[in-house]
């Protein structure tokens, strides 16, 4: 909904069937300065849709007196739509609604008039959630939904093995690197046990010549 604090009581929306879309805020609206107040949003529609220019005029307006005229200016791309004169007079209910769906052109042949229209192009979604102007699509979570109760059963069992074969892993480990720091083991024996002998401390005099 772009609705101005300078210009109270005129907001527009663009709809799709009927109904608004979803805005997202301009990341950008900040580092821009414009000439003349303006609200810059993006919205969210469905490829190839056709839309429509929603705008509501109520009585906050500051009209002013009785032949003050509302001039709106209607433009898609920067191409002209449609040109709107309100008046307060013609608030209903405190307030006046209506909708651009296309811009009306005559046909010099026919002279008929005929209207085209406003229709989105499609738009790389993957782009804007790069450029964090939607959200992004979370990840699919991890579900065994789906699966029969033997590959259940399969990813327990292999689960179970690989918990079960980490562990005496870890324990050999923390055993042999005791043995290496704490033992030293006389390997000059043939067929004798070997001896483990543990090392003691030994102060030498490095004052004697």
């Amino acid at each position: 909904m772009a609705v101005l604090e300078e210009i109270l009581g005129v907001t527009i929306t663009v709809r799709v069937n009927g109904v608004d879309c979803v805005e997202y805020d301009d990341p950008e609206a900040s580092d821009k300065q414009p000439t003349w107040p303006t609200s810059s949003k993006y919205i969210e529609s469905p490829d190839d849709a056709e839309f429509s220019i929603h705008t509501t005029i109520d009585s906050n307006y500051d009209w002013g007196d009785q032949n003050h005229v509302l001039s709106v200016l209607h433009t898609v791309d920067n191409t002209w739509i449609r040109d709107s004169l309100v008046k307060s007079s013609r608030l209903e209910n405190g307030k006046y609604e209506y909708d651009v769906s296309g811009k009306l052109t005559c046909s010099g042949e026919s002279g008929h008039w005929n209207i085209h229209k406003l229709k989105f192009c499609t738009v790389n979604t993957e782009a804007l959630q790069q450029e964090f102007i939607i959200p992004t699509t979370p990840p699919p979570q991890a579900s065994l939904d789906g699966l029969s109760d033997a590959e259940v059963r399969r990813l327990a069992a292999e689960r179970l093995t690989m918990i079960n074969g980490e562990k005496p892993i870890k324990e050999e480990n923390a055993i042999a690197a005791k043995r290496e720091l704490s033992e030293v083991q006389d390997l000059t024996q043939d067929d004798r046990p070997t001896k483990i002998r543990r090392l003691s401390p030994e102060v030498i005099d490095l004052t004697d010549d």
